[in-house]
């Protein structure tokens, strides 16, 4: 089939603004729809997309050039001294998860949607994608689809008086009026039916979106490789409810200082016969989320791209090789901690 990619100039992926300047590989479009959260000056630590290259420094005796760049100004020893051991990482980790924070007077991100885009059959139509940037192979993500645990078997059993007692998961509220569900408002905490109280908090957890925080939570299914760079690409599919694509933080598509990085990734997937740019599925489409590697998709226009570098040195993450349909609960008789 013969290649072809989209993304040739600046100008291919929205139109150009003649007279203003222009930061990152394409500008900016404002639709209206959810604002990436961005602020390096922000303390006690910055609010960026993360994990970030834009968070490390170079450092020529790091196996992969870089360092974590972490504030040493910390409020007590001890934080200090755990800030100092970051500062020592040479990237992130390779099963660590993908947070994207978003402005909160803004509309929220049509989570529905995005559910069902990331967990249907055809990898083209996907919202937000994980490319590592040297092959251009393309890294499942998990939006829901059951690979991780969050479901506890029984949530009163920590500790008297437990204020989350109720509560049927380890990370987010699961009822009540604060519940993180996929769909508000949650299932009531005071339903005299523990069984079914726990089911329906399984049946409705939100896991790949914090709303309280506005923040979009990815996490890689498989454990990523050591010493390779990785972007981060949302694309226009990733929208609020009203079908307005969300907005990158600045002028461009991405931070002005990663578009070196952004373009090797480009030509990689140019390589693999993935196009960047308007969207064209194949008729052959498919979905192989238990090998990772997805050549058929396509990438729409980018609205925010990011890169990752993964620690030389990083510990054995578990597998992640498990039914890409298991419902959430299935996972309810593992054992937890509450955090």
């Amino acid at each position: 089939m013969t290649r072809r990619l989209l993304l040739l100039s600046l100008c291919a992926l929205a139109g150009c603004r003649s007279g203003q300047p222009i930061e990152g590989l394409a500008p900016a479009r404002d639709t209206g729809g959810p604002r990436i959260a961005f602020d390096l000056t922000r303390k006690p630590l910055p609010e960026i997309p993360f994990p970030n290259d834009l968070a490390a420094r170079p450092d020529r005796g790091s196996p992969t050039g870089l360092r974590v760049n972490s504030s040493l100004a910390a409020p007590s020893q001890l934080e200090q001294r755990t800030r100092e051991l970051l500062d020592q990482l040479d990237g992130f980790g390779t099963f660590s998860p993908i947070t994207v924070s978003f402005d909160k007077d803004r509309e929220e991100v049509d989570v529905v949607d995005l559910f069902a885009r990331q967990n249907d059959a055809d990898p083209a139509n996907d919202g937000v994608y994980l490319v590592q940037i040297d092959d251009g192979r393309v890294w499942p993500l998990d939006f829901g689809a059951g690979h991780f645990p969050y479901v506890l078997a029984d949530p009163g059993r920590y500790f008297p008086n437990d204020p989350f007692a109720q509560h049927g998961n380890l990370l987010f509220p699961g009822c009540g009026a604060g519940a993180n569900v996929l769909v508000p408002p949650g299932p009531a905490c005071d339903d005299p039916d523990a069984a079914a109280r726990s089911r329906h908090q399984a049946d409705q957890l939100l896991p790949f979106y914090e709303r309280s925080t506005r923040t979009l939570i990815a996490r890689p299914v498989l454990p990523l490789a050591q010493q390779k760079r990785y972007a981060v690409i949302l694309t226009d599919r990733l929208r609020d409810p009203q079908g307005r694509a969300v907005v990158p933080p600045g002028s461009g598509i991405n931070h002005p200082a990663q578009s070196g990085e952004l373009l090797r990734g480009r030509r990689s997937l140019h390589r693999r016969d993935v196009r960047v740019g308007l969207i064209e599925p194949r008729s052959r489409a498919s979905r192989n989320r238990a090998h990772g590697a997805r050549r058929d998709a396509r990438f729409r226009a980018p609205s925010f791209a990011a890169p990752i570098t993964v620690e030389a040195r990083a510990p054995d993450a578990p597998s992640a090789r498990q039914s890409p349909g298991a419902a959430r609960r299935s996972a309810s008789s593992a054992p937890g901690c509450r955090h």
